[in-house]
């Protein structure tokens, strides 16, 4: 159990360091899954060597097939010397304090969504697994029709010298794009590269983002439970991104001297990350996994405002994520970190359970004590207690069984002794034993 374990957690990391060029990042992440207490000393060295080594694995092929791994990443570079200026903090304030409570009610709802999908293919039993692959087909059209269909309601703009490559043509005339389905028509990875972009500014209009926002969060919350390979990793880290990208704009239109007012790939960010935090409820990955892609660690400490503003009004909402919940539905067994509140006050003593007198050996215990402890046939390990109440130890019942058998087959000569003297001899002798052996058996 315990290597397996471990291997999930490596595992984990490593997969995590792929996906996002981030080795250190898998690491957090998967410290943040596990929890600090469940993550003994060693694994952080072997979650380390394990990143290291997929790291280096997968840029060495990705450079074999004349690629790299920027090209498969979420990676956006757009050096600024200020990202962001004081008067940006009031508003990636708000972008936290609404998505907060949005990612809890999100989460209530996928959770609600997922318990529906199961108990309906619960009633289908007999018609699996046959149900669930027509389900994941129909719900893969359902996706392609709103994507497409809300993509049409996008008006077509022009291109300009040094736009993304991430813009798509969709049903507009070379030399345009159509900013909707740039969004909803591409990989949730591009999606998110467009929204992080600093470079493209006026590129997404809010309306065009709101419009993908709608569809998109309702597509996403539908996909709980389906039964097909679906993360909801960059999932979440876009619809952030757009509400971020929304509330920026409106930002810097409501100011007219917008020199104060950072780029809107920066509200996006910070919209990702307050959106992922209440979602995953975790800090430390998310403020490096948005900073890695962002490729400017000046934005940290903005994501980590946002980060602290979204877990405390998250939790206000409700009080576990995404992946707790699960846990707890699918009565995975776990130790929580904290005992209960019913138990904050209690000493280690008021949870013994009640022993017996007989049930309890001292350090030089008679054949007789043994045998009496023996009786409990509900003790499987009996503790030896000293002057004082104190356990020094404890014994398990087959060793104390096994040394009364070699006691009773002790040799005494009791031709040469008085017959009182020789039973006193023999008792004495079994009882020297047993003490030797409670004694033994706690060393």
């Amino acid at each position: 159990a315990a290597a397996k374990r471990i291997a999930c957690a490596v595992g984990g990391a490593c997969g995590m360091a792929m996906i996002f060029d981030a080795p250190i990042g898998g690491i957090l992440y998967m410290f943040e899954e596990v929890s600090a207490h469940c993550w003994p000393m060693e694994l952080t060295f072997r979650a380390f060597a394990g990143t290291t080594i997929c790291a280096l694995l997968s840029r060495a092929m990705l450079n074999l097939c004349g690629t790299d791994t920027k090209a498969f990443v979420l990676y956006e570079w757009s050096p600024q010397r200020h990202p962001w200026d004081w008067w940006d903090l009031p508003v990636m304030v708000l972008i936290a304090g609404v998505l907060g409570p949005f990612s809890a009610v999100h989460t209530r709802i996928c959770l609600q969504v997922g318990s529906f999908r199961q108990s309906a293919m619960k009633a289908l039993s007999r018609f699996q697994p046959y149900a669930k692959v027509v389900e994941a087909i129909v719900f893969a059209a359902i996706c392609a029709t709103v994507c497409s269909l809300t993509a049409l309601v996008g008006r077509c703009e022009p291109l300009r010298p040094g736009d993304s490559p991430e813009l798509v043509r969709y049903n507009c005339e070379v030399g345009y794009y159509n900013p909707v389905a740039s969004l909803l028509l591409t990989t949730s990875e591009g999606a998110v590269n467009l929204l992080f972009s600093r470079r493209d500014e006026g590129v997404i209009h809010p309306m065009n983002a709101m419009l993908a926002l709608c569809a998109y969060t309702s597509l996403n919350i539908g996909l709980t439970g389906v039964p097909a390979p679906s993360g909801n990793f960059t999932g979440t880290m876009l619809i952030g991104g757009l509400v971020g990208r929304i509330l920026g704009a409106i930002a810097a239109g409501v100011k007219l001297d917008a020199s104060g007012i950072a780029a809107s790939g920066v509200y996006a960010m910070v919209g990702s990350a307050a959106m992922l935090c209440g979602f995953k409820r975790m800090s430390l990955a998310v403020v490096w996994f948005v900073s890695i892609a962002s490729n400017d660690f000046n934005i940290v400490p903005p994501l980590m405002l946002s980060v602290v503003v979204s877990m405390v009004t998250a939790r206000l909402c409700k009080e576990r994520g995404y992946d707790e919940e699960q846990v707890l539905r699918r009565n995975v067994p776990f130790l929580d970190a904290e005992p209960p509140e019913c138990m904050r006050e209690m000493r280690a003593f008021d949870l013994c359970d009640p022993l017996p007198a007989e049930a309890r050996l001292a350090p030089e215990a008679t054949t007789r004590a043994v045998s009496l402890a023996l009786r409990r046939r509900d003790q499987l390990e009996l503790p030896v207690i000293r002057d004082g109440g104190i356990c020094i130890g404890f014994t398990t019942r087959g060793r104390l069984e096994a040394v009364l058998k070699a006691c009773a087959r002790i040799p005494v000569d009791l031709g040469s002794l008085d017959p009182v003297v020789g039973a006193s001899a023999e008792a004495s002798e079994a009882e020297g034993e047993m003490e030797r052996f409670v004694s033994d058996s706690l060393a």
